[in-house]
């Protein structure tokens, strides 16, 4: 019975956010508010409130489950080589994740009008490598840690082309190695 409820609860608040996501492409952020939303999702707003405090409280809770799928992905292979195979192709599955989600990811990049969302995933990734170059005992500045991670990110730049996710990924791959060989 508990299993049942946890799997209903998950997939209430899957439905909450997919549905904030939806409408947020429709419309302004600033206009959802817990009515429109929980109408959209067919949910009584008691049920949203259940889950979130407000709207806010909602969007943060997406911006968690983000980081927390990309520092999944990444965790897999945290103790290869760098130049392992291994590590090229969590480089790939972080930017296949991203290529997936780019949609939710620009949204998340705008729902707060800063830059908050991603200084967040920016954090996350040092973090990830900071553990991960100390596994390695590999010896690093702060300027490198930093550039590796808003490098990162610069992959996004390219998500929207014509490149293939093998092509991004080499690219980081291989500024990666530079700036820690």
């Amino acid at each position: 019975m508990e299993r049942y409820k946890k799997m209903k609860h998950q997939d209430i608040r899957d439905k909450i956010h997919l549905t904030y996501l939806s409408l947020v492409t429709s419309q302004d952020a600033s206009t959802i508010n817990v009515r429109k939303l929980a109408e959209a999702a067919g949910i009584a707003r008691s049920t949203f409130y259940i889950y979130f405090d407000n709207i806010e409280q909602l969007v943060i809770d997406i911006e968690n489950e983000f980081l927390y799928q990309s520092e999944k992905i990444y965790k897999q292979h945290i103790r290869c080589p760098l130049t392992a195979p291994e590590h090229f192709e969590v480089i790939q599955k972080m930017i296949c994740f991203l290529k997936e989600n780019y949609h939710t990811f620009l949204i998340l990049c705008g729902s707060q009008g800063s830059n908050s969302f991603v200084i967040k995933l920016v954090n996350t990734l040092k973090v990830l490598l900071v553990k991960k170059l100390n596994y390695l005992h590999i010896e690093y500045s702060e300027v490198q840690l930093t550039f590796a991670a808003t490098g990162f990110m610069s992959v996004i730049d390219f998500l929207d082309t014509e490149k293939n996710t093998k092509e991004i990924a080499q690219e980081y791959f291989d500024l990666f190695i530079h700036l820690f060989d």
